[in-house]
């Protein structure tokens, strides 16, 4: 080979060299641009750089935050999702850290939900649901809801109306016809806790359910005017046996059919279930006390087994809004049903765990230290729930200021 020859062939290897460095540089560069290029968020990021919750104060809102709200945010505020209702992250808007900022100044020891014109202002726990295990209360924490039970108990009741088991003008004598005045006594009137009856003795140490209905029923006597509406729980637990002598079923299982399974409350269960939990609520009788904790109270499984039909029914702030929610809004019965259930007794408010105010409705529950509080509009679009393990006096007064701002309507419970 030629001394050009070998020249030129050496020439070609450096520029073929020369070539495959260039290449490599090209492509490490074209790999680092892609190491190093912002991805478009994923739906986790994307949830978490536009959300309108925290778990601190409201001073953390930034202005970007205060601009009108993007799709992702409306859907995040939205009371009408179930899945907002059940999340345990805690909501306060700008406008909830008002009421935020109420309840934390009252010393209220819970659970609240505010909702404005169907959007989620504030869903929060406050102080513990068990102190002793530094278990703090949260949005999805379990509450006694006590006597607002017995207008899940009445819906079941018009649903035995509405298969044709029962009649509201039906007589207590018909099931129950040894109860002093049952000839004179209708459904409709039990219902309205205006019946005239009293449970003359609470029955002790009764854990099975036919046993306390049994007894509920020996030991129901006439103590007022039938016609005229008087609070006695005696109505509820007898309607609760009524359901099944027509249905077959047991309470427990009417009630767990139709509310939590059919209709998908997941954070509602029963004293059973409850009590199976690895931290179950506590409560405390501490009102007017220096420690709020310093008194926990035992509620017994015979004590709440009593209460068949009446408070043995626990639930969060959030299941709590989406029961009422589906009730108010012809989603558990329809509105001739609804209105029939409605009907309090001449001259008053009462009718199947409601208190009719006109213009809002009313609720209230107590069972040991618990609490339950709500006010609601009559297409609920506009509520505030409060459950206590702590119940006081003062949170009547505390509901009212938080309903007040809202609807531009006083209250009192």
């Amino acid at each position: 080979m030629s001394r050009h020859t070998k020249k030129h062939a050496k020439r070609n290897v450096h520029k073929l060299v020369l070539g495959i460095d260039i290449l490599v540089i090209i492509c490490g560069l074209i790999g680092l641009y892609y190491l190093f290029l912002p991805t478009e968020p994923t739906d986790a990021s994307d949830h978490f750089s536009e959300q309108v919750v925290h778990s601190s104060t409201a001073s953390s809102y930034s202005s970007k935050n205060e601009q009108p709200a993007s799709n992702k945010k409306q859907d995040l505020l939205d009371a009408g999702n179930y899945d907002n209702l059940i999340s345990n992250q805690e909501v306060i808007t700008p406008e909830g850290a008002i009421y935020d900022q109420k309840i934390i100044s009252s010393g209220f020891i819970g659970s609240a939900l505010v909702v404005k014109n169907g959007k989620v202002l504030l869903h929060k726990g406050y102080g513990y649901a068990d102190k002793a295990a530094d278990i703090k209360n949260t949005p999805t924490t379990l509450f006694n809801i006590g006597s607002i039970q017995k207008g899940l108990t009445a819906v079941l009741i018009m649903r035995a109306v509405r298969d044709g088991k029962l009649s509201l003008t039906d007589t207590l004598a018909r099931f129950y016809p040894y109860i002093p005045g049952a000839a004179n006594i209708t459904i409709q009137q039990m219902l309205q806790m205006a019946s005239g009856l009293k449970l003359s003795e609470n029955p002790q140490g009764l854990e099975d359910v036919q046993q306390i209905l049994d007894w509920d029923a020996a030991h129901a006597v006439l103590s007022g005017t039938q016609g005229t509406f008087k609070y006695s729980p005696i109505n509820y637990n007898l309607l609760a046996g009524i359901l099944t002598k027509v249905t077959g079923k047991s309470y427990d299982m009417l009630l767990t059919d139709y509310f939590i399974n059919k209709n998908g409350l997941k954070h509602s269960f029963l004293y059973k279930v409850f009590l199976q939990q690895d931290h179950p609520t506590v409560n405390y009788k501490t009102d007017g006390e220096t420690d709020p904790y310093g008194n926990p109270n035992d509620i017994s499984s015979a004590n709440l087994a009593a209460e068949v039909g009446t408070g043995n029914l626990y639930m969060s702030v959030g299941d709590l809004y989406r029961y009422y929610d589906l009730l108010l809004n012809g989603k558990l019965l329809d509105k001739a049903s609804l209105e029939q259930m409605w009907q309090p007794a001449a001259g008053g408010f009462y009718a199947a765990g409601f208190y009719d105010k006109g213009t809002y409705f009313r609720a209230h529950g107590g069972k040991g230290g618990f609490e339950s509080f709500g006010l609601f509009s009559k297409d609920n679009k506009t509520s505030v729930i409060l459950l206590s393990n702590r119940g006081r006096k003062s949170d009547t007064e505390l509901m009212n200021q938080l309903y007040h701002p809202l609807s531009n309507i006083d209250v009192s419970f």
